[in-house]
């Protein structure tokens, strides 16, 4: 199918932006000779490797996936348009400037900002929170300044589009961004034809089987999103701090269909179906990063997290004269996590690091229609572990071990459990 797409963006402006650079008082002029500056593009390491992306592949490119893809980094590859996994498909965490970093910032983010692009493998920094692959964006840094980036698509064949709107700004310590934007998908060409098979036992011990065909005549289909997110960052030497807030409303008012009916053998008789259904989910969160450096090689990181969802979900199904099918479910559910880590380097010597984690989650369901239900359900827990790590040239070593408490209530049972977890890799 030939599609038209149109995609805009307004790329990055920026304003009052000044670089961090100190002056000397005084500058003696002298006479220098022919000087010859070759750049090194890359260096490459057995856990680091560090890449320089040139004006080209920045002007080219909008995200920070784009700008990845432009440049080709040999342990990476670029999966589904926007994923990024090694050349082995493993998973990849993105940072910036060693900060955990949002699909929203890697969107926003602005390419003539970017000094040099770093990959990990198994690294030592317990700012990387133990993820065994790492990209890392190193920014250019601001004494105080911002910029206001916006990014849409328009696809007028399948009649969808998005927008986002991205504004940073620094002043020395701290980094505020804020994020907007919305996304439409408008389709009356979607559905679904289905064969199904039914046995049925009898009274008499036999099976009886009949086909149930079902054919697709109309669609309407109308999903719109909208977002927006708010981010807090403050880095000095020895503290870096971040509080994300965010919100989202995901809704779908129509997700309609009909069609026809029939079954072999034709023990009933043909008919038309119709269904109606809509759902929205609405939510609210929040995500901290707190990372103290601490003296004699000791560091700690906190990353406290909650989130609030409203979901509703509606549907009527109808075929022929039959009584319709409407089912109807509202739930509301509240998550709380956090991960505290305690690290002590011993630097060739290896990492020790000593962590407990905990979530809390609680859902409450009611369902409503032809049948009708409420399920309440808290699930709790805590875990508390120790790991080794050493690398020593293209050696990487690691040993753990830890516990994990579980506390499970849905409606009027109770599970307690506990388990015990090692892992050793080289």
């Amino acid at each position: 199918m030939n599609r038209l797409l149109i995609t805009f963006a307004l790329g990055a402006l920026p304003f009052a932006a000044y670089t961090q650079t100190e002056t000397p008082d005084s500058i003696s002029a002298q006479e220098l000779k022919e000087v010859v500056v070759e750049a090194d593009l890359q260096r490459t390491g057995a856990q680091l490797s560090t890449y320089i992306p040139t004006t080209v592949q920045k002007s080219s490119a909008q995200t920070a996936t784009e700008l990845l893809d432009r440049m080709a980094i040999p342990q990476l590859k670029i999966s589904g348009g926007s994923g990024v996994e090694t050349s082995s498909s493993k998973p990849v965490a993105i940072y910036i400037d060693f900060v955990p970093a949002t699909s929203q910032e890697l969107t926003g983010m602005r390419m003539a900002d970017v000094r040099k692009v770093e990959y990990y493998d198994y690294p030592t920094d317990p700012r990387f929170q133990g993820n065994p692959h790492v990209v890392n964006f190193i920014m250019q840094k601001y004494e105080y300044g911002g910029y206001v980036k916006a990014n849409g698509q328009e696809n007028f064949i399948a009649n969808s589009g998005q927008l986002q709107l991205y504004s940073k700004l620094q002043y020395k310590a701290m980094t505020y961004d804020i994020v907007a934007g919305g996304y439409y998908n408008n389709s009356d060409h979607e559905g679904s034809v289905g064969h199904e098979v039914f046995r049925l036992p009898q009274p008499d011990g036999s099976l009886k089987i009949f086909d149930r065909y079902s054919t697709l005549d109309g669609s309407k289909s109308r999903r719109h999103n909208y977002f927006g997110t708010f981010k807090m960052a403050y880095k000095s030497d020895n503290i870096t701090a971040t509080n994300l807030f965010s919100v989202d409303a995901d809704m779908k008012p129509h997700d309609d269909s009909l069609g026809a009916v029939s079954y072999i053998p034709a023990d009933f008789p043909s008919s038309d179906y119709t269904t109606f259904a809509d759902n929205s989910v609405k939510s609210a969160s929040y995500r901290g990063y707190y990372h103290f450096i601490l003296p004699a090689s000791n560091s700690i990181t906190f990353t406290p997290s909650y989130s609030y969802s409203h979901t509703v979900q509606n549907s009527t199904y109808t075929e022929g004269t039959q009584t319709p099918i409407v089912n109807g479910a509202k739930d509301n559910t509240n998550e709380l996590k956090f991960d505290l880590r305690f690290t002590h380097s011993f630097g060739r010597g290896g990492t020790l690091t000593a962590f407990g984690r905990g979530s809390y989650l609680y859902n409450r369901t009611r369902y409503s229609g032809s049948a009708s239900a409420y399920d309440k359900s808290d699930t709790r827990r805590f875990g508390a572990s120790a790991q080794y790590s050493i690398s020593v040239g293209d050696f990487y070593g690691l040993i753990g071990f830890g516990w994990d408490w579980d506390r499970l209530k849905f409606g009027s049972t109770r599970d307690n459990t506990s388990a015990p977890w090692a892992d050793l890799s080289l």
